[in-house]
């Protein structure tokens, strides 16, 4: 039998969901299709304050399960590759963070993912 689980999350988590989600219905322009299956991302982070800059790796999870929750992928456990990192650029993730995603065809391998990484400008 599996146990319940209780999820504490802290205030600064629970205002950032509020944060994002007013972003999101900000930005929506159309309908996305929801990515399923396997698949890359690609998180990059800014921040104007370089004394809070975090660990980038920190706010992988954050992101993939908003993702989810929103319907722009299936289900975190299906994310091949995964990269992050900080960006300098300002206008790159003007709101603190830049998600790119693409489905992923195993069989084209790595070549396929230096494309995608090439394709999102970094």
């Amino acid at each position: 039998m599996g146990r319940n689980k209780t999820i504490h999350r802290n205030q600064s988590y629970l205002k950032w969901i509020d944060d994002a989600d007013k972003l999101f219905l900000m930005h929506k322009k159309a309908r996305m299709a929801k990515l399923c299956g396997p698949f890359v991302a690609v998180l990059e982070l800014h921040t104007m304050d370089k004394r809070r800059r975090k660990d980038a790796d920190n706010r992988v999870k954050a992101v993939l399960d908003y993702a989810v929750r929103i319907g722009l992928i299936e289900d975190d456990r299906f994310a091949e590759w995964v990269m992050v990192g900080w960006t300098h650029d300002p206008t790159r993730a003007p709101y603190g963070a830049l998600l790119t995603l693409w489905p992923w065809q195993r069989e084209k391998g790595l070549p396929e993912l230096a494309a995608l990484v090439a394709k999102s400008g970094r």
